[in-house]
């Protein structure tokens, strides 16, 4: 019996909805668990066994269990295969000394930190899910497996877990109240076991063996009803679980040294093993050849720790320098050690209230809209301050949001990091920048992602440039043959994005394979030459050609819809189906498909765009996406989207009204060159039009918009100017902006 590559060649045992068999990779011999779903609940938990995989591939720690490849057959239908752990699961090896107890759970709060940073949660943690390797392993040591209900991001895992483990909100299925500390609830649990015999629910706290004295108080944060009660990271009950110190007398745990530290000779990284290849487009990223911009932001950030904030540093350069990669990096390293909060604010701008209202409730732990006395109850019990204001902005009072947000910021115990993700030019994001860098907030560390930026006195710029060696970056990645490797630099201009497409590309496409020490180009398959990129139009996409019309779909789709909108659209213009793709691509890393399906890569997904291009095809591309947004529940994002989509259509006259809609929403009055560009596109839209007075008032609120957005961002000079070189026509001398009377 075979799944995938690997030949099953004995059961090692079940559960309730699994089985667990031996598997042997037929190239290397490799030895590995493979887990099948039972064919009874193959239908339900279809879903559940790709979000494991999912989340087990974006994590590479010495604490998880590694996951080589997963896939489906029609034999044995969704199986994964996972390191096989001789040492089975903590039921077949119990710790009978606190020492050793201690060891177990200093890996799993370590292996916790790294999930929860990555914004996993793994929601089913249990003496029976952690897996024991020892020496006759690849990796040796504890291994926390199963996630089978985790949650990966924004893709919440379903309802339930089990009872003798599973913390209270998890119980009633209060997905919202979910966090770190509902996996340090089952941490409790799992203590409680290793120390009684039994879980907290079957036996009352009697010690097998001497324990700490502190250690029952330690156990009782964990186990707290109310989550606000428990520790609030990983990192924090890790370090009080080391301050309860030794047992005299307690004899030391057997050394099982981890992957890194102990390595026989000739067996390389699993991420470089014949079995690990057909995941690899999931697999974390290395920060590579970025050494002083990672120094100075770890320098400002030790700045912020030791109180001398508030910091400032801006990542300036274009698409696919590795701006947000770095941020990440940073942000990551942050929660994995416990040491501050973060709020994440996408598309931020001069006023931001909007998406830094949505930034802090997540960082406070609301992921959905209440109403006040539920959000005012929440700010209490997590002990978030100032309350009052706090809760109101929350709920979605007009108030000055900055403000809120660094009255809250200043309040916080440890430092607090705010990541303004595409910071827009412009006097307004100046301004901003300028507010938060002397808002005598010593615990602030402001990193903000911008294409472009004036210098600020108070502001450290990184200004990124293509790598100036990007093989290291192919070399990281797995590529060892040298002439490989220099062709792949090469082709990609030293930009990280394009790299990583690169190499994902080729693995994608079968190109590659594995020699023992890493990756080399399979027999038969070649790189383009040098002449044939040049020749070549398309040469910069690195996405096989059968593939990019359904990408380009996606690309132009930019984010908006659900997966179906992306597959009526491919439907519509007679494209193949894309749902058996879909798994596909997102292996290779080439989309994601949570929160919605997008290209992963800003970069790449503007070379598509710009194929599309070239090709002369946007407009009946476009023309079937607006037909399918404009069927979708309104949203500002998805109306700009519409309104863009009717303009790439040539849909003139429809896209007239909604261009400028979106140009003077309030979520662009403080991104003026968005704001510039939707207003060039409805001039541009009017060209095309006949003339009429329809088209002479358009126009003019067209230019009234623009005298607007200057004059909010204090540049009445050019404004004035462009009302003097535009004079409002008759009808609008009485012109009110269309948002006012709609509020009226």
């Amino acid at each position: 019996m075979q799944a995938g590559p690997f030949r099953l060649a004995r059961r090692l045992g079940e559960g309730a909805f699994c089985e667990v068999w031996e598997g042997v990779h037929p190239a290397s011999g490799e030895r590995v668990a493979v887990k099948l779903l039972k064919p009874e609940h193959r239908a339900r938990w279809r879903g559940a066994m790709r979000r494991e995989a999912h989340a087990i591939a974006r994590v590479e720690h010495a604490g998880v269990v590694w996951i080589h490849d997963a896939g489906e057959d029609a034999a044995v239908g969704p199986w994964l295969a996972i390191e096989l752990a001789s040492g089975g699961t903590l039921l077949d090896r119990t710790p009978s000394s606190w020492s050793a107890s201690r060891a177990v759970l200093a890996d799993v709060l370590a292996a916790l930190a790294h999930l929860h940073a990555r914004g996993i949660l793994h929601r089913d943690l249990k003496p029976a899910n952690v897996l024991i390797c020892t020496l006759d392993d690849p990796r040796p040591g504890t291994r926390l497996a199963d996630f089978a209900i985790a949650t990966v991001g924004a893709d919440r895992g379903p309802r339930g877990g089990t009872p003798d483990y599973a913390a209270p909100e998890q119980l009633r299925g209060d997905l919202a109240d979910e966090g770190p500390w509902t996996d340090l609830f089952a941490v409790g649990g799992l203590a409680w076991w290793l120390v009684c015999g039994e879980p907290p629910g079957r036996a009352p706290f009697e010690p097998r063996f001497p324990v700490p004295a502190a250690l029952e108080e330690w156990l009782g944060g964990l186990l707290a009803v109310e989550p606000w009660n428990r520790p609030r990271t990983a990192a924090a009950a890790l370090a009080a679980l080391q301050a309860l110190g030794a047992v005299p007398d307690d004899p030391q745990p057997a050394d099982l040294r981890t992957f890194d530290d102990h390595r026989p000779a000739g067996r390389p990284h699993p991420r470089r093993s014949p079995a690990s290849l057909g995941l690899s487009g999931l697999r974390p990223v290395s920060v590579i050849g970025r050494v002083e911009e990672r120094r100075a932001l770890r320098a400002a950030s030790g700045a912020v720790v030791a109180g001398r904030g508030p910091k400032v540093v801006r990542l300036v350069g274009a698409s696919g320098l590795g701006k947000t990669h770095l941020v990440t990096d940073l942000v990551t390293e942050v929660r994995e050690g416990g040491a501050g909060e973060v709020v994440w604010v996408s598309g931020a701008a001069g006023g931001l209230d909007e998406s830094l209202r949505a930034g802090l409730a997540e960082a406070v732990g609301l992921d959905r809209r209440r109403d006040l006395a539920s959000v005012s109850v929440h700010v209490e019990r997590w002990r978030h301050a100032p309350a009052q204001r706090l809760a109101t902005w929350l709920a979605g009072a007009d108030e000055d949001g900055v403000g809120v947000f660094l009255a809250w910021a200043r309040g916080r115990p440890g430092p607090v990091v705010l990541v303004l993700e595409d910071l827009p030019g412009g006097e307004a994001s100046a301004a901003l920048v300028g507010r938060l860098a002397t808002s005598a907030v010593p615990n602030l560390l402001v990193v903000a992602t911008t294409r472009a930026a004036p210098p600020h006195p108070l502001v450290e710029d990184l200004r990124l440039a293509p790598l100036a060696d990007p093989v290291r970056l192919v070399r990281a990645l797995g590529i060892v043959d040298p002439q490989l490797a220099d062709a792949v630099g090469g082709r990609s201009g030293g930009v990280p994005a394009l790299v990583v497409a690169l190499v994902r590309e080729l693995v994608r496409t079968g190109s590659l394979v594995p020699d023992g020490r890493g990756y080399v180009l399979a027999p038969g398959a070649s790189l383009p030459t040098p002449e044939a990129l040049a020749a070549d139009t398309w040469s910069r996409v690195p996405v096989a050609p059968h593939d990019r019309a359904a990408l380009e779909v996606l690309a132009l789709l930019d984010g908006e819809g659900e997966p179906e909108t992306w597959a009526a659209a491919c439907r519509a213009l007679g494209l193949p189906e894309v749902e058996e793709q879909r798994e596909l691509w997102a292996r290779s890393g080439l989309i994601r498909l949570h929160p919605t399906p997008r290209v992963s890569d800003a970069l790449l997904a503007a070379l598509l765009v710009e194929e599309l291009a070239l090709r002369r095809a946007t407009a009946p591309v476009a023309a079937v996406l607006a037909e399918a947004l404009g069927a979708l529940p309104e949203t500002p994002a998805r109306s700009e989207r519409l309104a863009v989509m009717s303009f790439l259509a040539g849909a003139w006259e429809r896209s007239v009204p909604l261009l400028f809609r979106a140009a003077t929403h309030p979520r662009h009055i403080d991104d003026p060159e968005r704001s510039h560009a939707l207003l060039d596109r409805m001039l541009e839209a009017l060209e095309h039009l006949p003339p009429s007075p329809w088209r002479d008032d358009r126009t003019s609120e067209a230019h009234l918009g623009r005298s607007m957005v200057l004059g909010n961002h204090g540049q009445a000079a050019e404004a004035l100017r462009n009302l003097l070189e535009h004079p409002p026509s008759g009808d609008h001398m009485q012109w009110r902006h269309p948002m006012m009377v709609a509020e009226m």
